[in-house]
């Protein structure tokens, strides 16, 4: 009866997949479109990473509800929601990766590092995982790390939207801090 059950939900898990955690700017706006003071819409690319099967149906819930609270912003929310995933599941990158977004966002860039950390250590340093954590560093006001990770970001995805914009967010960073300091 148990291994029934069991086929049944991991039936169930493959059908329904997991989407890339992957929030974007859908309101057509463009960086170029932000003045001073707007909120910085938030880049995160997650990188393709073949699912493997989860083990039951509270991961994929976690992950589901992690998503969307972060799409909606609620960033504490979906902070717990991935860290239950990552306690639940340590090998699965999607989950760090939302979680150190998640940290970013709430401005605890000492646990976003870790998760980067583990990331890396997951899968290598790809294109998402550097340009998220070049974003990380934008958030953080640490321009020439920034530069580091976007640009190698860029240079395994050199056509990669995300990256582009980040590293168009760091220019003009570098342009705000000269003219600030010029004044």
């Amino acid at each position: 009866m148990f291994s029934i059950l069991r086929l049944a939900v991991c039936g169930v898990v493959l059908i329904t997949g997991l989407t890339a955690c992957s929030t974007t700017d859908t309101d057509g706006l463009l960086v170029s479109d932000l003045q001073a003071g707007d909120p910085v819409p938030v880049f995160v690319d997650v990188p393709n990473v073949e699912e493997s099967e989860l083990p039951y149906t509270p991961v994929v819930n976690a992950m589901n509800e992690a998503r969307v609270q972060f799409k909606q912003q609620n960033y504490g929310l979906a902070q717990q929601h991935f860290l239950q995933v990552t306690e639940q599941r340590p090998d699965y990158v999607d989950a760090w990766l939302g979680l150190a977004a998640s940290y970013d966002q709430l401005r605890r860039f000492d646990l976003s590092k870790r998760a980067y950390t583990k990331a890396i250590k997951l899968v290598g340093p790809s294109s998402a995982i550097l340009n998220n954590l070049g974003y990380s560093y934008l958030l953080q006001g640490k321009l020439v790390e920034a530069k580091k990770q976007l640009f190698a970001a860029h240079k395994i995805d050199p056509d990669n939207p995300h990256v582009l914009a980040n590293i168009e967010l760091l220019r003009e960073g570098v342009l705000r801090a000269k003219r600030n300091h010029q004044s």
